[in-house]
């Protein structure tokens, strides 16, 4: 798993689906019985750009070579889509003891955090993404202090395959201009998007 980022420009054009996957049982009697084989949906990706842009199609090619095709993972955030930006979410509330708090959502782009105790902008917190656990993180280095409310605002990423092996360059530079190239969502193991 990488956790290279792939940066898209306001050139691209950006469009999100969403896949679920549904067993549907027919009974001779007509009656259905529906059964999710999935518990979150899977989205799909598609990229496609506005212009002729050389240096963007060198960019897409550099990055799916370095990626092995549908091989390795990363990260992949769209500027132009409000849906992945979070804004005042409510972290937690100051204890005076505790110093560690989690975000909604992983991983994070930690430059884009900004943080507010009762409302005011601190930069006495360190945000960050573990790996490990998979779960972003808000770390002070002094406790907050009891009944402060803690918010944040951030910007988050989505964990992408190339949904294809196979690439030439002219095919990305085709489907680039008249289509568009699919990156697939990869599932955590433990994290879920809420």
């Amino acid at each position: 798993m990488s956790t290279e980022i792939l940066t898209f420009s306001p050139a691209f054009g950006l469009k999100e689906s969403i896949h679920y996957n549904t067993l549907i049982f027919q009974a001779d009697s007509g009656r259905e019985k529906r059964r999710d084989k999935w518990s979150d949906g899977i989205r799909t990706l598609e990229c496609s750009l506005h212009e002729e842009n050389e240096a963007a199609i060198d960019a897409i090619w550099d990055f799916f070579r370095a990626r092995k095709g549908k091989y390795d993972t990363f990260w992949v955030k769209f500027p132009t889509n409000k849906n992945k930006v979070v804004t005042a979410e409510s972290v937690g509330t100051g204890d005076g003891i505790e110093t560690v708090f989690a975000l909604d959502y992983f991983p994070i782009d930690v430059s884009s955090v900004v943080v507010y105790l009762d409302g005011v902008e601190t930069e006495d917190v360190t945000p960050s993404n573990d790996l490990t656990n998979e779960i972003a993180k808000l770390t002070f280095s002094s406790p907050p202090a009891g009944g402060v409310a803690i918010t944040a605002d951030y910007e988050y990423y989505i964990q992408a395959r190339f949904s294809e092996d196979i690439f030439s360059r002219e095919k990305i530079a085709y489907a680039l201009y008249n289509a568009s190239i699919n990156l697939v969502e990869v599932l955590w193991n433990t994290y879920s998007a809420p």
